[in-house]
């Protein structure tokens, strides 16, 4: 709940550049190790690093920064929230079944997914259903949805992808360079290819939410839900 004051109201926002740019920076450093050394899981191919990367910015750095930044209605803020906690606690399970037990299937990383995908459909039916006010600033962040969705679909199709060519059980986490994973690797090219400009696009067109400062009269309505 936010109500409209007349004074300046200085506040931080995380902005999501500087992690994007982290993430990606640590993702390609993943690779170069996980190559050099042969750690668990074996060898990853630079398609699936790239897809890697994104993936961790779609699911966790522009949840986590939606949810964080005050422009926006606690509405839509939860949505976001809801989002990251979900991967936040997949996080949590998965690395601990890939790296101890070494029991994950693929499947329940497309169960996860499909489930995130619905959680997502019923905060957006909900704001429809409820009429929820929703301001220019909460307009800007709902053009993320469909980006989350459609990479939660694509998500799900590579993991099925990969579960037809090796499986996590056998000590294969990710698809390497080889004729093996051709058509996968070929797949997150593509996807990389259009999923990161878009990414890129719709951070730039939401970056005036990110800023340190503004007047509290940009806070639409007297009462935001």
């Amino acid at each position: 709940m936010k109500t409209n004051q007349d004074a300046t109201l200085t506040r931080w926002n995380p902005s999501p550049n500087l992690i994007v740019s982290f993430v990606f920076a640590g993702s390609i450093g993943f690779a170069l190790l996980q190559n050099r050394f042969g750690f668990t899981g074996g060898p990853i191919s630079a398609a699936k690093t790239l897809w890697l990367s994104f993936a961790l910015q779609v699911f966790f750095v522009a949840p986590f920064c939606l949810w964080r930044n005050a422009a926006y209605s606690m509405a839509v803020r939860r949505m976001y929230g809801a989002v990251f906690a979900s991967f936040a606690i997949r996080a949590v399970v998965e690395l601990y079944i890939l790296y101890f037990t070494r029991d994950w299937k693929c499947g329940y990383g497309i169960a996860h997914d499909l489930f995130t995908f619905l959680l997502v459909t019923v905060f957006c039916l909900s704001f429809w259903m409820r009429r929820v006010r929703l301001e220019a600033s909460d307009q800007r962040a709902l053009i993320f949805v469909p980006i989350l969705l459609v990479t939660l679909v694509v998500e799900c199709f590579m993991a099925w992808q990969f579960s037809l060519l090796a499986s996590p059980a056998e000590g294969i986490y990710f698809a390497d360079n080889t004729e093996h994973f051709r058509r996968v690797n070929l797949g997150s090219w593509i996807a990389v290819g259009i999923g990161y400009p878009t990414l890129l696009a719709f951070l730039w067109h939401a970056r005036k939410d990110f800023c340190y400062e503004t007047k509290a009269s940009e806070f639409p309505g007297a009462v935001r839900v």
